[in-house]
């Protein structure tokens, strides 16, 4: 992959819905600190109709969101979140 269309696939994940809510939905479970939240962010991507390679970049994504979209302690917490997540995809 070049580095436009790498480009290109940030600013089109950036305008998806879908992308800003699992970014919120990460920005949520890690300020609210209930594990039944980092469950309803794996129940939803299961839902979702990507593979999971998409998936596993969609979080890392998600996660990068966070990092501008929230304050440190936040962020921390949702890298902790995403890495568990991301982890697990791996079957």
């Amino acid at each position: 992959m070049g580095i436009l269309s790498a480009l290109f696939g940030v600013s089109k994940m950036n305008a998806d819905p879908a992308q800003q809510h699992l970014a919120r939905m990460f920005i949520e479970a890690a300020e609210s600190g209930v594990l039944k939240k980092e469950i309803e962010i794996t129940n939803w991507l299961i839902k979702q109709p990507w593979s999971a390679a998409e998936a596993r970049s969609r979080i890392t994504h998600a996660i990068s969101i966070a990092k501008i979209a929230s304050v440190p302690e936040t962020y921390a917490r949702v890298k902790e979140i995403g890495l568990r997540i991301h982890n697990a995809s791996y079957w």
